[in-house]
């Protein structure tokens, strides 16, 4: 009898004690797909490529979350448009207006309500309005460089396991969106550069 009321006073402290020195184990098994999307994210330069790498990385670490992903329109860039989606339905495009301006003076990752409070006073279009509050969202990404405007846009709902995204989470994808914000830059870059080459040798010929 004393063994068994010794076990049950003593269970829950030692649970908490191994969950809390194994965390960082278990921290850096769970972001091993994080990782290596952002290191094959160097290692292209083909846009769409980029968009699978960095949704697969997403879904491998947190169980395929309701997510969207917008980048600059290449036919007008101050303009985002939806290239990928799942478990959602979202606008097609974002015109530039209040919604793209506040996004890009916020960090890589934070949650709806500081977005909410940033919005506080500041008139929305309807397309705005319904994607600011949309039931489904957890974390707004927006990906902001040294340039000035959006690089692209990630936004995510709740975890498959539908727990609360951690702080070790948000460190997670802020590092890679970090990496990600480069790789997109690097391929527009790299695309104003190629594309008026190819133009004038169709024009010669």
């Amino acid at each position: 009898a004393w063994q068994a009321l010794c076990f049950v006073a003593l269970y829950q402290p030692l649970y908490r004690l191994g969950t809390r020195l194994s965390a960082p184990l278990h921290a850096s098994r769970s972001f091993a797909a994080l990782e290596q999307a952002a290191m094959m994210m160097l290692t292209t330069l083909d846009r769409q490529e980029l968009v699978t790498i960095l949704c697969q990385g997403r879904n491998a670490t947190f169980g395929t979350p309701p997510l969207g992903l917008y980048l600059p329109d290449q036919d007008a860039p101050e303009r985002l448009r939806l290239v990928y989606q799942q478990r959602f339905h979202l606008p097609a495009t974002l015109a530039p207006g209040t919604l793209l301006t506040r996004l890009s003076d916020l960090p890589l990752v934070h949650p709806c309500r500081t977005l909410h409070h940033a919005l506080s006073g500041h008139g929305l279009t309807p397309v705005e309005q319904a994607l600011v509050y949309h039931p489904g969202l957890a974390l707004w990404c927006p990906f902001s460089g040294s340039s000035p405007g959006l690089h692209g846009l990630l936004i995510l709902g709740m975890r498959a396991d539908l727990d609360p995204y951690r702080p070790t989470d948000i460190q997670a994808l802020q590092s890679l969106l970090r990496t990600a914000v480069l790789a997109f830059i690097n391929i527009s870059k790299y695309h104003a550069q190629v594309n008026p080459r190819r133009r004038s040798r169709f024009s010669d010929k």
